[in-house]
């Protein structure tokens, strides 16, 4: 696995969400599904942390990420988050 473009589309992510307001990360969108950038970035963080809880077992399962809706709404959570993901 090419960790480096991993580390980099997680920087990109960062980078775009410190320059993101609450009202503009929660807004639903009809061009994302009614979706909010927020919850996508959520989808993005749990994939991330799902594949690195369960990479050892050899059999990773997405269906079993733990949600945090948290994640949606709060920005510095996120960026916390992110920060983790890419020192891994």
């Amino acid at each position: 696995m090419n960790y480096r473009s991993h580390k980099k589309v997680l920087s990109d992510l960062k980078c775009l969400l410190e320059k993101l307001d609450k009202k503009s990360l929660t807004k639903k969108n009809p061009l994302l599904s009614k979706a909010s950038i927020g919850e996508h970035f959520r989808h993005i963080i749990e994939f991330y942390q799902c594949y690195i809880s369960q990479k050892q077992s050899g059999i990773i399962n997405y269906d079993l990420r733990i949600r945090n809706k948290a994640l949606e709404e709060n920005i510095d959570l996120g960026i916390v988050t992110l920060t983790t993901l890419i020192e891994f």
